[in-house]
């Protein structure tokens, strides 16, 4: 994510392209973000010394896996879903190296889709709280446990109501020390441009994530996509992964192109990170990605 601490922050410009009332210039914008994606992972490759995918004994080895958190996978699906407006000499290039494509816990709202109800609360829909008041409150809330949800066929939107955070658990953040937790957050980002990047229209968002999973036009046909959802996490994160879930059961229209998709589900974690064995559930991570 741009803005943050160590990465290029946006120009005035920029922030108004994001939130323009003009649908084709918001699209551009997210057009770019994609491209920049791109132009990131060609330069990790060349200066990094990754080394191209390789089959070995039937599983693909080497070359890349992008993963891309909550709020991070709007500029996945950017990335994925603007792939054949890139330059071609990227296209070829990047096609040798990625791999994978790893959604880890997306949000709702960054794949285009509708919130699931009023009844399923969320700090940053709270208008009875100013922005940075939104903000703050959601980096505590969105780090709780919640009652952990049913297969991802049994959820529904009287079942996230319903959900409630688990008392017996305390919100990761709350667990740090403050200056660690100073040390990894930037609350001001919000209210900078993330705020901004949520203005983005769902029917730009949307049309993304389509592109970038059922309607590839063939570019990089053989990334596939893996979905990781933590059943503990904030009820948007499930209704997303439920919403991708439908969408890799649906076969593929005629004439399009769609990518292999896999969804897991990641028992008792939450947004953050598994509450009774953290290094299990990194290590748990860490094989995901090879895959």
């Amino acid at each position: 994510m741009r803005d943050y601490p160590g990465s290029t922050g946006y120009t005035l410009e920029q922030l108004r392209a994001l939130g323009s009332s003009d649908i084709a210039v918001q699209d551009e914008a997210m057009k770019t973000h994609g491209a920049q994606l791109a132009a990131f992972l060609v330069h990790v490759v060349k200066n990094l010394g990754i080394k191209p995918i390789q089959l070995v004994d039937g599983r693909r080895t080497n070359g890349l896996a992008l993963s891309t958190w909550s709020m991070g996978n709007m500029l996945g699906m950017a990335f994925l879903g603007n792939a054949p407006r890139l330059q071609k000499e990227t296209t070829d290039f990047l096609v040798r190296y990625l791999r994978t494509h790893v959604m880890f816990d997306s949000a709702n709202s960054v794949l285009g889709r509708v919130p699931p109800s009023e009844g399923v609360y969320h700090p940053l829909r709270d208008m009875s709280m100013t922005l940075r008041e939104r903000g703050e409150r959601f980096s505590i809330w969105v780090s709780a446990y919640f009652e952990q949800a049913p297969s991802l066929d049994d959820v529904t939107i009287p079942v996230l109501e319903a959900r409630k955070e688990d008392p017996s658990k305390v919100p990761t953040l709350e667990r740090m020390a403050p200056e660690e937790l100073a040390s990894i957050t930037d609350n001001g980002a919000y209210e900078r441009s993330s705020h901004a990047l949520l203005k983005v229209s769902r029917e730009v968002l949307h049309a993304n994530v389509l592109r970038a999973l059922v309607d590839t036009d063939g570019v990089w046909p053989d990334v596939n996509v893996l979905v990781l959802w933590c059943d503990a996490s904030m009820h948007d994160c499930v209704w997303a992964a439920k919403f991708v879930a439908n969408l890799e059961r649906e076969p593929p229209e005629e004439g399009k192109h769609k990518r292999r998709i896999d969804v897991e589900r990641l028992s008792a974690a939450n947004h953050f990170v598994h509450w009774d064995a953290p290094e299990q559930f990194m290590q748990t991570l860490a094989d995901r990605l090879g895959a």
